[in-house]
């Protein structure tokens, strides 16, 4: 599961992305493709891929 939280000026919550990965995709229905672990830091960011 991936959290993403943004806070106002006052410290209240006002927006959270939630991404909870409960079902399986399959290989062609993948869109990134790396070894298992972390982002290799020369792969383009999600805003460069339009995400």
């Amino acid at each position: 599961m991936d959290e993403n939280w943004e806070f106002d000026d006052n410290g209240l919550m006002k927006a959270r992305h939630t991404s909870i990965n409960d079902l399986r995709i399959t290989e062609e229905q993948r869109k990134f493709h790396w070894p298992s672990g972390r982002r290799p830091d020369d792969y383009p960011e999600l805003t460069d891929l339009g995400l």
